[in-house]
């Protein structure tokens, strides 16, 4: 999904629409497919207006999302659609010393002129705090797939999936 906002999603270039992306959250709730769902938080130029429109989107179909996880956009100059546009627009710098990115496998970069390291990290408990609220899950522990599915189920959806069975089937 990633984003909830069309003119986002056009600079993603992800080729749908929010109320195409409703229509697949509710075709496959309806035949119990579990909706796992990805949400970039800051994409380069995220107004707060976009970013609430994501959490709208989220609460207007929250029955229909079986999982829900954010993650802060992360910058790279190159594979990333419109890449050379947000550095253009925005500028970039690798996020640390030469001596930090000879250790990585990678190079992280920074967005400059855009959301503050403090908002960034705002809307992202914000989007957790709504998650809660909704109780859309992020489930990682046993126990919280056990509710997940839980809440699945109480919401009309039926997977066919059992994650407490699969654990003892495997143990068998």
């Amino acid at each position: 999904m990633e984003s909830a906002s069309q003119r986002i999603l056009d600079a993603m270039v992800k080729k749908t629409t929010p109320e195409n992306m409703a229509k697949s959250l509710h075709a496959l709730a309806t035949q119990g497919i579990l909706t796992c769902t990805l949400w970039i938080v800051c994409y380069p130029g995220e107004t707060e207006a976009e970013f609430e429109s994501t959490l709208t989107f989220i609460r207007e179909n929250h029955s229909n999302i079986y999982q829900a996880d954010a993650w802060l956009f992360q910058y790279h100059p190159t594979g990333l659609s419109n890449s050379s546009k947000i550095d253009s627009e925005k500028g970039s710098r690798l996020r640390f010393s030469n001596d930090i990115n000879e250790i990585l496998a990678i190079n992280p970069y920074l967005v400059d002129n855009d959301i503050s390291l403090t908002e960034r990290f705002n809307r992202l408990e914000r989007f957790t705090a709504e998650m809660e609220s909704l109780r859309i899950p992020n489930p990682y522990s046993i126990h919280e797939m056990i509710n997940a599915q839980d809440r699945w189920s109480k919401l009309g959806h039926d997977s066919g999936w059992d994650p407490f069975r699969s654990l003892t089937s495997i143990t068998a």
